[in-house]
């Protein structure tokens, strides 16, 4: 059909009649509404300490995109959060609860580190390409220690994952005060070959690699889960795991792919803050990027677009936190407890839905 003018008015009518529809969606209208009530419940609690809510939460927007500076640190807080976000995201999809990205993040960062610092004399963009490689394998495969625990002996891999993050801290702690110690007293690696340190590579003023990184892994989990044989299995199996194997899907198999995914986005995570923040690893460089990663996928109402403004959310908040320190008496330690109150009651909904979708799926 030809394009008129006559056509635009139906057209536009058509797209607001969408826009409407979506934007009233039960999901959508259950984040707004736990927005307003994590910032009723934010402001009850500074006003219980005795603050100004409008004077906090004025600093806290302001601090988070008052100028391009709060904006771009904003964003620097937000994309380690994509990553860890997508990664328990695919584990909830997938019916699995995978709280241990974090340790999967620090494996892979540190395999990744190694194998940054230690190959030499190949070029740079196949040095990059193999660092990349190592991490997702490292992370992957620590992921498959808790799926072959669920898979062979149904152990609960909540406890499993838990359980495993201690492994890789102290796994990776060992390692980095001992044979892959750089000189000095910090326990840190020896820094990447200078090649592919991408702390100095923009794609936008101020904005590093990362976050062309972020982009690219939400669009094609988006395109994973939407448009392959694997997102409908992993869908399948997340809805009904008896189900699923009734209808032929390998229910162990679509849990093996999952976690290792899960595992692979943690360590890219992780690797992008050697290669683009430190240029090296150093112990403790995550202030807890992988937990965080499970309620921003549960704030995004496990959708990769959702994770992606759900992790901006958690930037905002980190970043106009540090504004809030800085600009009124509210103490440090209160903005932080400011912020996990919000961030608990917009959670609140996701996870009571997660659990309700489990139980559904054990049935």
């Amino acid at each position: 059909m030809t394009e008129t003018p006559s056509n635009y008015p139906a057209k536009l009518r058509g797209a607001g009649d969408w826009f409407v529809s979506w934007a009233l969606s039960p999901t959508n209208l259950l984040i707004v509404a736990s927005l307003i009530i994590g910032l009723l419940a934010g402001s009850l609690a500074i006003l219980a300490g005795g603050f100004d809510p409008v004077v906090a939460f004025s600093a806290l927007i302001q601090g988070a995109f008052g100028s391009s500076q709060s904006v771009l640190r904003t964003i620097d807080k937000a994309v380690p959060l994509v990553f860890t976000g997508l990664a328990a995201l695919i584990a909830f999809k997938g019916g699995a609860f995978n709280l241990g990205v974090e340790g999967q993040m620090i494996v892979g960062a540190l395999a990744g580190a190694i194998a940054g610092a230690y190959i030499t004399g190949i070029p740079g963009p196949i040095h990059l390409v193999l660092v990349f490689l190592v991490t997702i394998l490292a992370g992957g495969s620590f992921a498959l220690v808790p799926a072959m625990l669920k898979v062979r002996f149904g152990v609960n891999e909540i406890i499993s994952t838990i359980m495993l993050n201690y492994v890789a801290v102290w796994g990776t702690s060992y390692l980095v005060n001992g044979p892959f110690k750089a000189p000095g007293y910090v326990p840190q690696t020896l820094p990447v070959a200078p090649a592919i340190n991408l702390n100095r590579v923009f794609i936008l003023p101020g904005v590093n690699f990362s976050l062309l990184v972020a982009i690219l892994c939400v669009g094609l989990t988006l395109f994973l889960m939407k448009r392959t044989r694997f997102g409908y299995e992993l869908n399948a199996v997340g809805i009904n795991r008896t189900a699923a194997g009734v209808a032929g899907i390998s229910v162990n198999r679509t849990t093996y792919l999952v976690f290792f995914i899960s595992g692979a986005l943690g360590g890219i995570a992780g690797i992008l803050q050697v290669l683009v923040v430190h240029g090296r690893y150093i112990q403790g460089f995550s202030p807890g990027y992988g937990f965080d990663g499970v309620a921003v996928a549960l704030v995004g109402q496990l959708n990769p677009v959702g994770v992606a403004f759900g992790a901006l959310l958690f930037g905002a908040l980190r970043s106009g936190g540090m504004q809030l320190d800085r600009v009124t008496d509210i103490p440090v330690d209160f903005s932080i407890f400011l912020q996990g109150v919000v961030i608990l009651v917009i959670a609140t909904p996701g996870i009571i839905s997660f659990l309700f979708r489990r139980r559904r799926a054990t049935r």
